[in-house]
């Protein structure tokens, strides 16, 4: 261990700093005997202060603190100095360890490969130590001891954590029992010992047992250290099974669904052919019992179900053929009835496998004859062949989802990225879209000013105002040639944060953005294929063609009052032809992840000043919800169109998006990007004010789809003149 003592005190550094304790206007002071530190604004300081390489700490009232100092529940230790100590120190006569942080450690300490235990006081423990169930012993320098222990003519044994044994144990091989209280009390051991789940047997001499045994009646195997085996092992060439009571296992055996035999006389794995009665079994070079087909001798085998033998394919100079029951070779399609598959033998009898082109038809037949159907990798493309074992080309719709198919049958795997051309430049795009005020929170770390003249203060709360123009601005300077970030209306309450010659800073997120910043999220070349950004041209018209329990276990769940609500998105976006996961990724944007006052549900009990029948509503895509009256509009809103359950207010929230945005006839906004600048009819009809909407919702739409195996991404990208 290494132990430091006590840093000397350095005074000379402290009269570098200043042989005249009143002259120096910040700096050290030394006044009656006790150092304060000056602030150059003349202020005294208090807290923590790194000078150098060294922490000091002053109390409230700005005194140098030594000695022992509690600080956020944290003990610390400073020298007659002031510095703060680490390491190991010796403090009147106990010895501690101070944490890089200088704080005082407690309880277990790995210090340079050696364990320590420090008391709550922070105290270096010795002797016994009991904790938690399990008693520790610690050497005079405080080292967690191992091994073996000779303490008062008492042997005890402490494993490699510490913990001191009790009980019967085995320790390299050897028995030993110990006494509640640790001390050896015999070496003396025969018969069965289970050491923790581990077992050993020792002969009449205490000496352990190896290899295979026969012990009442029973046959076991145990390793060189002693243990006795469960389960699979090989044993001189053989290999041997060995129960969950660690005896061996004679006959039939179903080890994880497949079957073994072991042979009744000796307990050996049985391999080849196996005659019970009057049934044959088959079973492989490693003692599975076989089924379907079999090749043996040159000869072709079936092996049913339950491995019993069936006569009906033969294998002969490496070709498969059928023999039907009258002899005759089968040719042409086949189905095998035993597992419903189909075949093609040629005319001379011989099974086709791979490539196949029959009537202008490709199909592809597996390795084992059988027709694929289904999807298919070879060569590293993929295929589709249909339920009649055709390969499919072109577009092809499959469990819902779309795919595109090269004319040779090769998927298109995209991403396919088409681009739609407008007629207007991206300046004149920038330009309108800062005639309609865009927002962003990109500056609300920013300031922002509003003249005092027209806010009112209220009087019990000095931070908190009240508009009382009927249009106030709020600048991002204190001058009226400032640039405008926004406004208030009459009646708007604002946080003040202080006061400044007649302006008041407030507490204002949404700004106006700035036109650079409009540029870049305008500006489609600003975003690559391989960003999560790109999502923003994702044709949403397109399903992803996933399942319920697959969106409950790997989007929703721990999603608020949206987990398990999977089939709800599915049915909207099935009946609407909105993309699920695009209806999930803005639902877990504007809700909060389930957890927003709309998602959860509102009472409403007036819509527009009129009192109506009160209902609880759910408002999953803030429709509605302005950003003047959020939960007022996006609650009325939903009770106008019935959104009385979450699933109604799921659903109908898709009808919403899929009618007035991604299939609207008129506009046609079926990807992020038109439903927030629509660049057919820009400043019109756009889902957001915010500047980085489209792109904040691709994030979490680019991991949904990240969480799906089989998909095909489809972009269409603005052009611009």
């Amino acid at each position: 261990m290494k132990k430091v003592g006590i840093l000397a005190f350095l005074l000379a550094s402290f009269l570098l700093l200043s042989t005249n304790t009143y002259a120096a206007t910040s700096g050290w002071k030394l006044q009656n005997n006790t150092w304060y530190y000056i602030n150059s604004d003349g202020s005294y300081k208090k807290g923590w202060m790194l000078e150098g390489n060294s922490w000091y700490y002053f109390n409230s009232t700005g005194v140098m603190q030594t000695d022992w100092v509690l600080v956020n529940n944290q003990w610390y230790y400073l020298a007659s100095n002031g510095v703060m100590l680490k390491g190991w120190q010796n403090i009147n006569g106990d010895w501690y360890f101070l944490n890089d942080s200088g704080s005082m450690h407690k309880g277990w300490l790995l210090d340079n490969n050696t364990w320590y235990y420090l008391s709550d006081s922070g105290r270096m423990q010795t002797g016994w130590l009991y904790i938690n169930n399990t008693w520790y012993y610690l050497l005079d320098g405080g080292a967690m001891k191992t091994g073996w222990l000779v303490l008062n003519n008492q042997k005890y044994y402490l494993e490699q954590n510490g913990a001191m044994l009790t009980g019967t144990r085995v320790i390299g091989g050897s028995p030993y029992v110990f006494s509640s209280g640790g001390a050896l009390v015999s070496t003396n051991v025969t018969g069965w010992v289970d050491d923790r789940g581990k077992l050993y047997y020792f002969d009449k001499q205490g000496n352990k047992v190896t290899g295979l045994s026969t012990i009442n009646g029973k046959t076991y195997y145990f390793g060189t250290d002693g243990v006795a085996i469960q389960g699979w092992a090989a044993i001189d060439g053989y290999k041997y099974y060995f129960k969950s009571d660690w005896s061996m296992h004679t006959g039939w055996l179903n080890y994880q669904g497949t079957y073994y035999y072991l042979n009744p006389q000796n307990g050996r794995l049985h391999t080849g052919w196996l005659i019970e009665g009057d049934k044959r079994y088959y079973f492989t070079s490693d003692g599975k019992m076989k089924t379907g087909l079999v090749t043996d001798g040159g000869k072709a085998y079936f092996l049913k179900a339950d491995g019993t033998l069936q006569r009906s394919w033969v294998y002969q100079d490496g070709k498969w053929y059928y023999i039907n029951l009258d002899d005759s070779f089968e040719t042409g399609w086949f189905q095998y009835s035993i597992n419903d598959k189909w075949y093609y033998l040629d005319q001379n009898g011989v099974m086709k496998t791979g490539w196949l082109y029959v009537n202008s038809t490709y199909y592809y037949l597996n390795s084992d004859g059988s027709m694929h159907t289904g999807w298919l990798t070879y060569n590293g493309y993929k295929y589709y062949l249909n339920n009649g074992g055709a390969m499919v080309t072109g577009q092809q719709y499959i469990n819902g989802k779309e795919y595109h198919f090269f004319s040779t049958g090769e998927l298109n795997p995209g991403p396919i990225v088409n681009s739609t051309n407008y007629n207007l430049t991206l300046q004149e795009m920038i330009d309108i879209q800062m005639g309609v005020n865009p927002q962003t929170d990109l500056y609300k770390n920013e300031k922002a000013y509003v003249s005092s003249t027209y806010i009112i203060v209220d009087p019990t709360n000095p931070g908190k105002g009240t508009v009382n123009a009927s249009t106030l601005n709020v600048r991002e300077g204190t001058s009226t040639s400032d640039r405008i970030v926004g406004s208030l209306k009459q009646g708007d309450t604002v946080q003040i944060v202080s006061s400044l010659n007649g302006w008041y800073e407030i507490r204002f997120t949404w700004k106006l953005a700035r036109a650079v910043d409009v540029a870049y999220y305008v500006d489609p070349k600003n975003f690559t294929i391989d960003e999560p950004e790109y999502f923003q041209f994702l044709i949403l018209s397109k399903s992803a063609g996933t399942s319920a329990a697959e969106l409950n276990s790997k989007t929703l769940m721990g999603k608020g009052i949206l987990e398990g609500k999977g089939q709800s998105f599915i049915n909207g976006a099935l009946k609407y032809n909105v993309n699920e996961l695009y209806l999930i990724s803005h639902a877990l944007l504007e809700t909060g992840n389930g957890t927003s006052q709309l998602a959860k549900g509102i009472l409403v009990s007036s819509v527009e000043g009129e009192p109506v029948t009160p209902r609880v509503v759910y408002n999953m895509y803030g429709v509605g919800a302005r950003d003047s009256c959020p939960i007022t509009c996006g609650s009325e809103y939903a009770y106008k169109s019935g959104w009385f359950t979450p699933e109604l207010a799921i659903i109908g929230g898709a009808e919403f998006i899929g009618q007035n945005y991604i299939n609207n006839a008129t506009y046609q906004q079926n990807t992020l990007y038109k439903m927030r600048w629509n660049p057919a009819r820009p400043g019109t009809h756009q889902y957001a004010s915010d500047i980085g909407w489209a792109s904040k919702q691709v994030f979490s739409l680019s991991r949904l789809y990240s969480t799906l195996n089989d998909y095909t991404l489809y972009f269409d990208v603005p052009v611009f003149k």
